[in-house]
């Protein structure tokens, strides 16, 4: 139990510290890689997604979706998860796409209904992501006309 909880706190953490990271790269990003000379924002995200998919040999949106998806549970975890989806959503036109194909606004309706009852960040974290992904489903339907 001990070293359950210790993993808990520790998962946790590095959620905080990848929402805060990928916020960063969403509210500061275009200055910070012009400065640096590096890609865009975009081409960040898009980066990292990959990396981090080759170093776990997961899809780091699935498991986002997935801690979302235990909102009832963990509803820290849960916010947590929803910030980095937003931002990388926000960030990357293949996470966008992705999570779409993964599903994730039936998902993020879920947690948003959680946090409706139970916790008001998850219920705020949860309206940005649906306003994120509805854009990109108007970016899908401008593109297909």
């Amino acid at each position: 139990p001990d070293e359950q909880r210790h993993n808990d706190l520790l998962h946790n953490l590095a959620l905080a510290v990848l929402a805060n990271a990928l916020d960063v790269l969403e509210t500061h990003g275009s200055r910070l890689c012009d400065e640096a000379g590096s890609e865009s924002p975009s081409s960040v995200a898009d980066a990292f997604l990959s990396d981090s998919h080759e170093m776990m040999e997961r899809d780091l949106l699935k498991t986002l979706l997935a801690k979302l998806g235990d909102a009832d549970v963990k509803p820290h975890d849960a916010t947590l998860s929803a910030k980095c989806l937003r931002s990388l959503c926000e960030a990357s036109k293949d996470a966008r796409r992705r999570a779409r194909d993964l599903k994730a606004k039936q998902i993020v309706q879920t947690a948003l209904e959680v946090g409706q009852r139970t916790h008001v960040k998850l219920e705020k974290e949860s309206q940005k992501v649906i306003q994120t992904l509805a854009k990109a489903e108007e970016e899908t339907n401008q593109g297909e006309h």
